[in-house]
């Protein structure tokens, strides 16, 4: 048992080195752009999602400017691995609106595709 034991642990240290440590990181990694600062930082990103119908998303992410809870840190990050669940495509979040159309094709496209 003290094997298995020790092996789960060993496990869970590699899962754990090969995550992102720093929310650096996994904002520039996500392709997160900044769009407000003020008392929060409010990020925000366009996903193509996976699922029976591939769909557009524009996701927004928050973090507190100055977090009081000591867990924040870690927090963020798996909220941030949590919005990476069933994303297919991550666009440029700061590309020009007149792109929207286009995006808009190319996901009727991808739907045709799937029912053939």
């Amino acid at each position: 048992h003290r094997v298995c034991e020790r092996e789960r642990e060993r496990e869970r240290g590699r899962e754990m080195q090969s995550r992102t440590h720093s929310l650096e990181e996994a904002l520039k990694e996500g392709k997160w752009a900044l769009q407000r600062c003020g008392t929060h930082l409010v990020y925000s990103r366009l996903v193509m999602k996976d699922g029976a119908n591939k769909t557009m998303e524009t996701q927004t992410f928050t973090a507190s400017k100055t977090p009081s809870d000591r867990r924040a840190h870690a927090n963020a990050l798996t909220q941030l691995r949590h919005y990476d669940a069933d994303v297919l495509h991550i666009f440029r979040s700061d590309m020009p609106e007149e792109f929207s159309a286009d995006l808009a094709l190319v996901t009727d496209r991808i739907r045709i595709t799937q029912k053939e």
